[in-house]
């Protein structure tokens, strides 16, 4: 395996591709490669893998009863899924992990992520932190959800998002299409709220950034 690869994890921050390859002299794993849309992890599967992403991009998907689907998020090369199912009491995948693109990913089960984990306490460092990382991430994206008008889902990304990166500049998650999924609205309607909010002199956009004029008048559309 090209150990450069994992340089990009956040969970090897700082390690070169040496040292990487050195902490997994004792650690066994195996290389996994899929196909577009092919399932990763199905809902409430055995969570018994934690997946580092090494090419391609993977998405997570809620599937609800009546068959509707919600995008939870969208993994890249580097990224860590499945590390908080692992270790939760339930060691069940809470949704659909599917690959976007032809992906390769790196799996490691329970026993080999320890092993990983105890032979260094800054990987260690790192894992917690992802951890923390994934759970505000859902806090934020339960408190996006929250909101039932479009326009204040765009409020509420854009204005948490310009905080993030101190900046009135912020970058669309991929495309509108996929912005569109993540925030659970069609892409026409965010389509349309975004040209009434430039219409109203709010916001500007030119794909893939928008730039915020005006962030009382977002606020204030979040009540």
């Amino acid at each position: 395996m090209d150990y450069k690869l994992l340089s990009t994890c956040q969970l090897f921050e700082g390690l070169s591709a040496k040292e990487i390859e050195k902490l997994f002299t004792f650690v066994s794993y195996k290389v996994n490669r899929y196909e577009k849309d092919q399932p990763i992890f199905h809902l409430m599967d055995d969570a018994d893998h934690v997946a580092i992403i090494l090419r391609g991009s993977i998405q997570a998907q809620k599937i609800f009863p009546s068959g509707n689907a919600m995008q939870v998020t969208v993994g890249h090369c580097g990224d860590m899924l499945g590390q908080a199912a692992m270790f939760s009491p339930q060691r069940k995948y809470p949704v659909e992990l599917t690959a976007l693109e032809s992906s390769e990913l790196l799996m490691l089960d329970r026993e080999n992520m320890l092993k990983l984990l105890h032979a260094d306490v800054q990987v260690l460092d790192a894992f917690l932190s992802e951890l923390a990382t994934a759970t505000f991430q859902l806090q934020w994206r339960i408190e996006l959800l929250s909101y039932s008008g479009i326009q204040q889902k765009i409020a509420f990304f854009l204005l948490s998002r310009s905080m993030q990166a101190g900046s009135s500049v912020v970058q669309i998650p991929g495309s509108i299409t996929k912005w569109a999924l993540s925030m659970n609205v069609s892409r026409p309607s965010l389509h349309r709220e975004l040209r009434e909010l430039e219409k109203q002199g709010l916001i500007s956009v030119d794909a893939p950034c928008i730039t915020i004029h005006d962030p009382q008048a977002l606020r204030k559309i979040l009540g």
